[in-house]
């Protein structure tokens, strides 16, 4: 069973060598997995639209999710290489730890664009759209 009360001393997050790969290393390494495939099927998806000439607003807001997850994902499977090798510093929890939180905060800068940003900017590109098919 974990024990969840090292989470708050400073040797769990700052050890030069944090050991064996167990458990929690399998979950992020299906994780990290997970978000690189996600970030493949974001990749495709947002090729095609921008091949079809199809809103190039949406196009936007799907590559700023890839970036974030191709990007996460990459520098998680690094630190879980640099685990696996044992190898000192590189290998500390605390880099896995801000690795999460740079997810995190990405995350919420994306979610805080779709909510103030996004949303004038399609409408913006529909009002463009529309006076262009007037105007031709």
């Amino acid at each position: 069973m974990f024990d969840f009360s090292q989470l708050i001393t400073t040797n769990f997050w700052f050890a030069r060598n944090p050991g064996e790969a167990g458990e929690y290393f399998t979950r992020l390494a299906f994780i990290f997995g997970f978000l690189f495939l996600v970030a493949l099927v974001i990749y495709i998806f947002t090729t095609k639209i921008k091949r079809k000439g199809i809103d190039p607003i949406w196009s936007k807001l799907w590559g700023k999710i890839y970036t974030c997850l191709f990007t996460t994902s990459i520098v998680g499977g690094i630190i879980m290489f640099l685990r696996y090798e044992k190898i000192p510093f590189l290998s500390m929890r605390f880099l896995m730890l801000l690795t999460l939180l740079g997810l995190a905060v990405w995350l919420i800068f994306i979610l805080v664009y779709y909510l103030k940003n996004f949303r004038r900017e399609l409408a913006d590109h529909l009002e463009q759209k529309r006076k262009a098919k007037y105007l031709q």
